[in-house]
């Protein structure tokens, strides 16, 4: 990682991260976060030995500010998808800026708002403790982050293997799992996004199945 030193504003606090660099690991204590100048940082958890996609942050959007605001430890690790600039800025220089600009600190507390309702929707996925469910119901969270009302031929924009790991997945299970659909012609898969033919389809899938797994727990009670 090399640090520029340009006078001026935020470009003093500038540093670029290579592609593939990890930024920071998960539960790591840090008292710095990060905004974006240019380039694409992932975000990824690791939940019971399985790599999870949290989110990936881009051009202006900002990254590990939980650390500076409710002073936890990193709750995911950060990895640089490309080369990437970023402003690393300290606990002081954070509270001074978001005081300072209005735009920036409703977009801070937007964004943290945002993963933390995300979160919660992973953890209702995970819950499933069915594959194909799980796969299911992760394109339809990614649906949902769309806020669109359009239900046919829907193109979400994830690789096969971020798809995997918004659901909790191994990858050679999930691939089966979309094939059979993609043979259905439920979906199509590209490498670089899936569409879905009918949203209330898979949306009437998953709730079956959601009954179901529900039933199966009441009948054991």
């Amino acid at each position: 990682m090399s640090e520029t030193t340009k006078t001026g504003g935020l470009e003093r606090f500038l540093v670029t991260f290579k592609q593939g660099e990890i930024i920071f690991f998960e539960h790591d204590t840090e008292d710095v976060a990060y905004m974006i100048k240019q380039g694409k940082i992932r975000l990824v958890k690791i939940i019971n030995g399985v790599e999870k996609f949290v989110a990936t942050v881009g051009d202006g959007d900002f990254f590990g500010e939980m650390a500076i605001l409710a002073n936890n430890p990193r709750s995911a690790t950060a990895i640089a998808i490309e080369e990437t600039q970023a402003y690393k800025i300290s606990k002081t220089n954070f509270e001074l800026l978001i005081n300072a600009n209005v735009t920036i600190a409703t977009k801070i507390l937007t964004l943290s708002a945002q993963r933390i309702q995300r979160q919660r929707r992973q953890l209702q996925i995970l819950l499933l403790n069915d594959d194909e469910t799980q796969v299911l119901d992760a394109l339809l969270m990614l649906y949902e982050q769309l806020e669109i009302t359009n239900k046919e031929n829907v193109t979400i924009n994830i690789t096969p293997y971020e798809l995997t790991t918004w659901a909790g997945v191994a990858m050679d299970k999930a691939k089966k799992i979309l094939a059979t659909y993609q043979e259905n012609r439920r979906i199509s898969v590209f490498p670089d996004r899936i569409i879905i033919q009918n949203i209330q389809e898979l949306q009437r899938i998953v709730q079956a199945r959601r009954k179901s797994v529900s039933d199966t727990d009441d009948s054991t009670t």
